[in-house]
């Protein structure tokens, strides 16, 4: 009897165990996938700002329009958060002044992972929607480094954004980079 009880505790504390190690190893690669994303807003940042920067010495100074995946040298950013095929970017509307996408929340296939507004070079990563709306905002405000108290949404079809054409995501969504950066520069090219 002492020996069955004994080994019941000592799988009870076996299984708790196992249960920590998943739950930190699942909050780790959370944690890498959030880095990654953030590094990706970073690299399309540093290349508007260097494009902006050669835009300006022709004597003019604006954000550029369009975002070339070839500014890259094939390893495009993406948003690892999204899942599947997407557009790479949408690009906000001539004129559009604001800080954030009037959809932040992927929840539509059309949508891109990223979006950029060329009046502000502001870059945005969408998220997925999460189990409530707080911690949605939190990943947002995480990913972006933003400080809203709400997620933005907006029906206004004058900020409706365009797309950009479709990436792959199948060996980014899982946050592995083996695929070859040819492959992933190719299938974002319209």
């Amino acid at each position: 009897m002492r020996l069955m009880v004994d080994s019941l505790i000592a799988l009870m504390l076996a299984a708790i165990l196992g249960g920590v190690l998943v739950y930190h190893t699942r909050h780790q690669a959370q944690a890498r996938r959030y880095e990654s994303v953030r590094r990706a807003l970073a690299s399309l940042q540093e290349q508007v700002a260097v494009h902006a920067a050669v835009d300006a010495e022709s004597g003019k100074y604006e954000f550029p329009q369009f975002i070339a995946p070839d500014w890259f040298h094939g390893a495009v950013p993406v948003n690892v958060l999204m899942p599947g095929r997407h557009a790479w970017i949408d690009i906000a509307p001539p004129g559009d002044r604001n800080d954030h996408p009037p959809d932040p929340v992927f929840n539509q296939k059309q949508q891109a992972g990223f979006w950029y507004n060329p009046s502000r070079g502001i870059f945005r990563a969408r998220v997925p929607r999460q189990l409530t709306e707080e911690d949605t905002l939190r990943v947002y405000n995480l990913v972006n480094g933003a400080g809203l108290s709400a997620i933005p949404h907006s029906q206004d079809p004058k900020r409706r954004p365009t797309p950009m054409p479709l990436i792959r995501q199948e060996a980014q969504a899982s946050g592995d980079e083996s695929a070859s950066p040819a492959t992933r520069t190719a299938a974002a090219r319209p």
